[in-house]
């Protein structure tokens, strides 16, 4: 259970965003608020309230800071202009919700256990379950980043962000995971799973391990970003020049001993560090292509499972194949119930998932965020979702070559592969919060800010050569 000081952390939110947002610009105050919650604030500790979700460190820190920006900073937040674009998909999100309750009112009787159908209050729960776990922070990153210089105060402040949290991975890696135990005085998660490859695997104030190694991902990926592109970390410690700072991050990724994080960091690192711009949009457009169609795969057997773990395996590990395997397995039992409600899925509260006919309980374990939007949702949720997830994307993918610096460039293209790899981690895991949506966001207002930016200098430069000129004349 929760100790005191958890709670009091959670009560104390809206003040904490009231306080930043009076303190500082409404950009480094979402900043500190998302990636200061998702970094320290407690796990399993949320507010229950009717006919909504729980609000926890993944949601409510997200939504505190839009409603306090949206009666401090009301026009900032409007130059995202949601009505227009990508957010306006939510509105179909939440229409899917409709058809969501209207089609799962049956109950469903597992021998002694009995899953109620969907009533119109469960509606209204599915409606703001989809606005307040991704608008906030979404819009937040769509309205807040628009520059350049924007883009560089984010990526300075991932680098910030991962050296002072690898402070605490090297405690948890000597002293075992403990941190979250000691000060809000629980695990938040089986501790038989922080035990890896002959050590600890840390989570430090996360849910998992797993995202512990993603959020180092990104934060090493930023650093990379900034040191091909010539830009000043800007850090108190000297030691910390660009060079180095991708060296130790990327020391810390090696220690956080996750297998899809070391594969990640594999593949984005030397395709940032050495890869030629349109490399890295291929790539970017290769993840993004298989986000979209791996369900499709999926759901007519089109993909070589077997081989797949076979593979595995031989050429990495007989446990990695395994876990793998019992994923595979879980996920085709969930589709094969997923294809009788295709249109708008099964609804929450575990409908969509396999139960023992005789005990009544559970009997599917599902990671993916994927299978879990499309069971519950159908394809009318899953889409609306992760269209407006992919399409900053494939904006983006457009908008790089369009841009004249090649620095520029670099930076754009940074930001899209990380948003890409958020996206493709959807696939075998769950990673989303609210920094990393906010991310996709950032790419949704610098793409086009970018462009925006360059017409305006080139028009600026005009105007100047055109003075000159007439100055010239004059003479």
């Amino acid at each position: 259970m929760p100790n005191l000081l958890a709670w009091l952390v959670m009560i104390s939110t809206p003040v904490v965003a009231w306080v930043l947002a009076s303190r500082y610009r409404p950009r480094r105050a979402v900043l500190l608020l998302l990636f200061g919650a998702s970094m320290f604030w407690p796990n399993r500790t949320s507010f229950d309230l009717p006919m909504s979700p729980n609000l926890d460190k993944e949601l409510f820190p997200a939504f505190c800071m839009l409603i306090v920006l949206a009666i401090k900073a009301g026009p900032v937040l409007a130059r995202a202009q949601a009505h227009r674009s990508y957010e306006r998909l939510l509105v179909i999100a939440a229409l899917g919700a409709i058809g969501t309750v209207v089609t799962n009112t049956d109950d469903l009787v597992y021998g002694p256990n009995r899953l109620l159908g969907l009533k119109i209050n469960d509606l209204v729960y599915y409606v703001i379950e989809v606005w307040i776990r991704w608008l906030p922070p979404f819009l937040l990153g769509h309205a807040l980043f628009r520059r350049r210089a924007d883009l560089e105060d984010l990526f300075r402040f991932m680098v910030g962000c991962g050296l002072v949290y690898s402070l605490f991975i090297l405690v948890e890696i000597r002293l075992s995971p403990q941190l979250h135990n000691w000060i809000y005085g629980f695990h938040q998660h089986y501790f038989m799973q922080s035990i890896r490859m002959g050590g600890y695997r840390p989570i430090v104030f996360m849910r998992h391990g797993l995202n512990v190694a993603f959020f180092i991902v990104m934060c090493l990926l930023a650093a990379t970003a900034l040191y091909k592109a010539n830009v000043r970390l800007r850090l108190p410690v000297p030691f910390f020049t660009p060079k180095r700072t991708v060296i130790y991050l990327a020391i810390i990724l090696a220690i956080c001993k996750s297998t899809g994080a070391y594969f990640y960091g594999i593949l984005a690192l030397p395709l940032l560090l050495f890869g030629p711009i349109a490399l890295q949009r291929a790539f970017a457009t290769a993840l993004i292509v298989v986000v979209m169609i791996y369900p499709i795969l999926r759901s007519v057997e089109a993909i070589p499972v077997d081989d797949i773990l076979d593979w595995i395996r031989i050429n990495v590990a007989k446990e990695r194949a395994a876990s793998l395997g019992f994923r595979f397995h879980n996920e085709a039992e969930i589709l094969e119930n997923t294809r009788e409600r295709i249109w708008f899925g099964w609804g929450y509260n575990a409908r969509p998932f396999e139960h023992d006919i005789y005990s009544g309980e559970m009997t599917t374990v599902v990671d993916g965020a994927w299978i879990i939007e499309l069971s519950a949702h159908g394809i009318v949720g899953f889409l609306s979702l992760f269209l407006m997830l992919v399409l900053p994307i494939v904006q983006a993918v457009r908008a790089i070559p369009k841009l004249q610096r090649k620095s520029d460039r670099q930076l754009l293209s940074a930001l899209t592969v990380m948003c890409a790899i958020y996206m493709i981690e959807w696939i075998p895991n769950s990673p989303a919060s609210a920094e990393l949506t906010m991310l996709v966001g950032a790419l949704a207002g610098v793409a086009p800010g970018m462009l925006r930016e360059q017409r305006a200098r080139r028009r600026a430069e005009r105007r100047e050569a055109r003075r000159r000129e007439a100055r010239a004349g004059r003479r």
